[in-house]
C-alpha cells in the first residue's frame, strides 16, 4: 500500500473560502495525499497534530503565529492586504524572516514579484473554479437588482469588503439588493444566487484573486469591482 504524505489544510473559518477551496481540492488529490482540515478557531488542535503530518498548507501568513514546525509550511499569499501594518501602510518587510528561502504559493505575479525577493521557491497558482456548477442559466427577474457577497464585519477597524458603499449605492439608485454574508450559504447554492442578479458588486479595499468574482462571471453575470 502506497505510504501517502500527510497534508494538514489550515483554513480560517468553516464554510468560508479556505474551506470550500479545500472541498474543491481534495477530491482531485487526495489519490496522492492524505488530507485534513483544521481551523483558526482550534488552533490548539493544530499545534497538536502538526508534528505527524508533512506538509501544513498556511493560506494566511498570519497564520505561521500558530504554527511550530514552520519547515513543513507551504506559506499561500493571495492578498497585499496581508503586508499592511498596524497604521494601513504597505510593508513588505513585516513577512521577511516568514518568507526567506521558503515555498512559497501566490495567486498572482504582482504577488510573486514580492516573493521573489525573499525565496526562488516561489509558485504561481490561480484560484480555480469549478464550471460545471458556475454556469450561466437564463432566470426571469422582474427587478433591477444588485448583489454583495463578502464579510462584512470591520477587521482592525476597516471593513475592507466595501459593503457599506453597496448599501448606499442600492439606496441612492432605488434598486433591489440581494446579500450573502451574515453566515456562510451552503456552496451549492450560490450559483442560483448570481443567476437571480443583474449585476454583482464588490467594492473591496483589498483583495487577491476573488472567488466571488469569478463564480460570478461564471454565471454570465456583469461585476462591478474596485482595482485592488
Amino acid at each position: 500500500m502506497e505510504n501517502k504524505n500527510k497534508v494538514l489544510w489550515f483554513a480560517d473559518q468553516p464554510g468560508w473560502a479556505y474551506n470550500l477551496m479545500y472541498n474543491n481540492i481534495v477530491p482531485y488529490l487526495k489519490h496522492k495525499y492524505d488530507f485534513s482540515i483544521r481551523f483558526l478557531s482550534d488552533p490548539i488542535t493544530v499545534l497538536a497534530e502538526e508534528k505527524y503530518v508533512d506538509i501544513i498548507m498556511a493560506n494566511n501568513l498570519k497564520m505561521l503565529d500558530y504554527i511550530k514546525y514552520e519547515d513543513k509550511a507551504i506559506r499561500r499569499i493571495d492578498s497585499f492586504r496581508v503586508f499592511r501594518n498596524s497604521d494601513g501602510v504597505e510593508d513588505y518587510s513585516m513577512f521577511d524572516s516568514a518568507l526567506k528561502d521558503k515555498f512559497v504559493v501566490v495567486t498572482n505575479n504582482a504577488l510573486g514579484d514580492i516573493a521573489k525577493r525573499l525565496t526562488k521557491n516561489v509558485f504561481l497558482i490561480q484560484n480555480g473554479l469549478n464550471l460545471s456548477i458556475f454556469k450561466p442559466k437564463e432566470v426571469e427577474k422582474k427587478n433591477f437588482t444588485v448583489g454583495f457577497v463578502g464579510n462584512i464585519s470591520f477587521v482592525d477597524g476597516v471593513e475592507y469588503k466595501g459593503y457599506h458603499f453597496v448599501l448606499q449605492a442600492a439606496r441612492d439608485l432605488g434598486v433591489d439588493l440581494r446579500v450573502r454574508s451574515f453566515r456562510p450559504a451552503p456552496y451549492l447554492s450560490m450559483p442560483d444566487f448570481y443567476r437571480s442578479l443583474n449585476c454583482f458588486v464588490l467594492p473591496s479595499q483589498g483583495e487577491g484573486c476573488s472567488n466571488v468574482t469569478a463564480e460570478a462571471l461564471a454565471c454570465g453575470i456583469p461585476v462591478i469591482i474596485t482595482k485592488v
